[in-house]
């Protein structure tokens, strides 16, 4: 369990987490994947932020992360479920392509899950959803020292 105090972020950079576990993993999308994950969590680190994801196997785990690593033939969205379901994670921060509603399904996993959505929202969706776990999440992201766009 962490510290309640702190903020602790689900990361999930969707071919270096797993989302292509099953498949050939593309070595251009995979570099520019580890490479906007590993500066992600850097800089999320620094600001004294707890982080959590997963990475595919075949990938080393990230530094600045507790990690698990998801192997060829798992069900990422069932092993990702897993992972929301904890009470320690407050928010999640997605990077994921667009194409094929890939970036739309992680969104509504993240809803399911009851947990703050950080970043892009997919352009088909309609309407901003208030989640109830705002003000929790809220109240943590003040104690940040510099300003987060949410």
């Amino acid at each position: 369990m962490h510290d309640q105090s702190r903020l602790k972020i689900w990361v999930c950079e969707y071919v270096s987490a797993g989302g292509l576990a099953s498949e050939a993993l593309p070595a251009s999308l995979l570099q520019e994947g580890l490479l906007m994950r590993d500066a992600l969590l850097a800089d999320l680190s620094a600001l004294g932020v707890d982080c959590i994801t997963s990475h595919d196997s075949r990938v080393a785990a990230p530094i600045h992360a507790a990690s698990q690593p998801l192997h060829p033939g798992e069900d990422a969205d069932a092993f990702w479920r897993q992972q929301l379901a904890s009470d320690d994670v407050d928010a999640c921060w997605v990077i994921a392509p667009e194409t094929d509603g890939v970036l739309q399904h992680m969104q509504q996993l993240v809803q399911a899950a009851g947990k703050v959505w950080i970043g892009v929202v997919p352009r088909r969706l309609h309407k901003p959803v208030l989640n109830p776990s705002w003000p929790k999440f809220a109240s943590k992201r003040a104690s940040l020292s510099c300003r987060m766009c949410f």
